[in-house]
């Protein structure tokens, strides 16, 4: 198998970097953090997530017992109480409120966050099928 790299630039100096997408262990807005170290870069999560996937790699595997389409702020607002899978951050919230234009989502051993239609188009949440739940 080859090894494959992604191109960035770092934060401060503009200096070019090379990673290796294999040992990339989380990407943010101007962050990558290796199995090593953490780095700031001038890139966006999107810009870096395009360039992991340009470079044939594979952010996360799908995992098969979530159904296969995102859930969209209509099907969030009927899950009051019911678990979702966040594909970025790849942890379980519950849905603890359903307002207008927003729902507030509590993460397990974290806190909580609000997610409107841009943060779904942006961070995907999907439901556990289910028979995967029996």
């Amino acid at each position: 198998m080859l090894t494959k790299y992604i191109e960035v630039h770092d934060k401060d100096t503009g200096m070019k970097l090379a990673f290796n997408a294999d040992k990339i262990t989380v990407i943010g807005d101007h962050i990558i953090d290796t199995e090593r170290d953490g780095f700031e870069v001038a890139e966006s999560y999107d810009e870096l997530k395009q360039l992991i996937f340009d470079a044939g790699c594979l952010i996360h595997k799908k995992d098969p017992r979530l159904e296969d389409k995102p859930l969209t702020m209509e099907d969030i607002r009927t899950m009051l109480g019911e678990p979702v899978w966040n594909s970025n951050s790849r942890s379980w919230a519950l849905v603890k409120e359903v307002r207008e234009n927003s729902v507030t989502l509590v993460y397990w051993l974290a806190d909580w966050e609000l997610a409107d239609a841009e943060y779904l188009a942006k961070y995907p949440l999907y439901r556990m099928r289910a028979a995967a739940c029996r």
